[in-house]
């Protein structure tokens, strides 16, 4: 039979039970976009799809916003990369929409960066201004450093939009050369923002590319803007590659040292059609349009007429009226769509608040009637209780008066033999005590001579100058500065014997076989890498040593595994490993 109080719990357990639900599913959601968006970063974007695939399951048991909004931006991004413009801007939408019911304005700022860097590929000026004065309404409630960088960017992006339409107009480049510098000026200041804005190298790019075309700095300037460029660019990273060669390119237009401009042009060109990657179509307007020029001044004509025909079809495909008027539609739709909703949100707010009253009402009552419902049973219980007891306490008293007699006998003698045991248990107690003390002393002893013995090893390793098999000075100097790294920055001393012990067995021939494998010509920073990958160093052990982000270790080993034409198969380590052991 269910007593009250289980129909209470029962009672609770269905009023909890669906906030359980929504709250695991939250989660469960939540963790499957990361994972998303983490395989994005590191650009495996057949898990990423396949990541999304399985939150498209969860969507429909959720109802928090924030998570939705961060659902559809993880789609908005993916769909971006697959060149999928409508769906992505519909996809950048609905997470907006989310995101403004849930109040989490900060994350808008990339939604709104993305969208005008969008408008900024087709030049649309119009559209890009709606988006930037977006962003000053939610810089202005965050108040926020990172929020300003991003409208300072989008800024200068919206000014040099102008400025390609209208080049006979400087002002606009000094407008560009302001909001940039604002940007850097942020960005320099604020150190800890330096590892967040993996985009400051675009920001600086876009500022030597207007300081050279104002001709109102020295190309000093410009070079060291540049340099900063290249500084923070990723080596990775193909389009600010082709963005640096291009403004290299300009740079040598503009001394009139037209073979280099050319040849500088053509292999952008040539790097562009090997990326599979690159959406940036209006670049090659650039360069067929500098091309034209240069062939026209060597008068060849015919080569000239040919890059203008070249021009003219990338201007095409970038101008798909088709494709873009159903962008321009997604825009004015949900601008259309948000005032409705609004609308449809305040009248159901007004009906939930009255039904959450109703509810609240009739909980009320319930309470009050449980509440007097239990204090009626418990009164009875305690009632039926009392008269229960007094009758047991009236048969027990006669029992206890009997056996009380009997028990001070047994006392009596209890006492004597528990005085005997009490002295007994004591010596017994003392003679294991002294037993283990000794016990322990031992193994104090024992500890203190191995831990001695480690810190001498330690110390020898540490104290004594590096020693090595190889013959070379360059790469001698190489392996050196891997071990100053070791010994200097890694924070686990356990492992620094075993590092140190297997970078002395890095031997010269293992230096000839990786250049002789090595695409091109091998870089000081990447031989350093391959010998913490050959010795066995973990990612992060090397992230510590190098200071760097734990991603970038993994990128640089991509990039290795690639240029030293090795199959995914193989483990990358043991691989180099053998290029120690073996002959040329």
């Amino acid at each position: 039979m269910l007593t009250f109080r289980r129909l209470s719990l029962i009672y609770l357990g269905f009023m909890i039970l669906p906030t359980f639900i929504w709250a695991t599913s939250d989660a469960l959601l939540t963790r499957t976009i990361v994972s998303a968006d983490s395989c994005m970063g590191q650009f495996n974007w057949d898990r990423s799809k396949l990541f999304l695939d399985s939150a498209s399951l969860l969507v429909k048991q959720v109802k928090n916003p924030a998570v939705l909004g961060f659902y559809y931006q993880t789609l908005g991004n993916y769909y971006t990369w697959e060149k999928n413009e409508s769906e992505a801007h519909k996809k950048y939408y609905q997470a907006i929409d989310y995101y403004e019911q849930s109040e989490e304005y900060a994350k808008l700022s990339p939604i709104f960066c993305n969208l005008a860097y969008s408008y900024y590929q087709k030049q649309d000026t119009d559209r890009l201004e709606k988006i930037i004065s977006k962003m000053i309404i939610n810089a202005s409630k965050l108040k926020n450093v990172s929020t300003d960088m991003d409208l300072y960017g989008i800024m200068a992006s919206y000014y040099h939009c102008l400025y390609e339409k209208s080049k006979k107009n400087t002002g606009y480049l000094d407008s560009i050369i302001h909001y940039e510098n604002k940007y850097i000026t942020d960005f320099e200041t604020n150190i800890h923002l330096q590892s967040q804005r993996s985009d400051a190298a675009f920001n600086y790019m876009i500022l030597a590319f207007s300081m050279l075309k104002s001709q109102k700095y020295d190309p000093d300037s410009v070079g060291y803007t540049l340099e900063k460029a290249k500084r923070w660019a990723n080596p990775a990273d193909t389009a600010m590659t082709v963005n640096l060669r291009c403004i290299e390119g300009e740079i040598a237009f503009d001394k009139k040292d037209f073979k280099k401009a050319e040849a500088l042009f053509k292999q952008t060109l040539a790097l562009l059609d090997r990326w599979e990657a690159h959406d940036n179509l209006s670049i090659y307007i650039d360069l067929y349009g500098r091309l034209s020029e240069i062939a026209e001044i060597n008068k060849d004509f015919r080569q000239a007429l040919h890059f203008e025909r070249e021009k003219a079809v990338w201007s095409n495909k970038i101008h798909d009226a088709e494709k873009y008027k159903t962008i321009v539609e997604l825009n004015e739709k949900y601008e259309a769509e948000k005032k409705d909703k609004r609308i449809i949100r305040l009248e159901n707010d007004l009906f939930k608040e009255r039904i959450n009253r109703l509810y609240l009402g009739l909980a009320g009552l319930g309470l009050i009637a449980s509440f007097f419902i239990i204090r009626w049973l418990l009164s009875r219980k305690n009632a039926m209780d009392s008269e229960l007891l007094l009758a047991q306490t009236e048969k027990s008293e006669a029992e206890l008066q009997a056996r009380l007699k009997e028990e001070m006998l047994k006392k009596t003698e209890l006492d004597k033999y528990e005085s005997l045991l009490d002295n007994h248990f004591k010596n017994k107690t003392l003679s294991e005590m002294d037993d283990t003390l000794k016990g322990l002393r031992n193994e104090q002893h024992e500890l203190n001579k191995k831990i001695q013995s480690y810190q001498e090893k330690l110390n020898r390793y540490e104290g004594e100058n590096f020693v090595t098999a190889i013959e070379d000075p360059y790469f001698q100097s190489i392996a050196k500065e891997v071990n100053d790294l070791i010994r200097k920055r890694l924070k686990n001393v356990d492992k620094k014997p075993v590092y140190f012990e297997a970078l002395q067995k890095i031997k010269n021939q293992f230096f000839l076989n990786l250049q002789e494998r090595y695409q091109g010509k091998i870089s000081g920073i990447n031989l350093k890498y391959c010998i913490c990958f050959a010795i066995g160093m973990d990612a992060q052990d090397i992230s510590d040593c190098f200071c760097v982000e734990l991603r970038s270790v993994h990128t640089m080993r991509h990039r290795l595994r690639s240029k030293l034409n090795v199959d995914k198969t193989i483990d990358f380590n043991l691989f180099l490993r053998k290029l120690n052991d073996s002959m040329k």
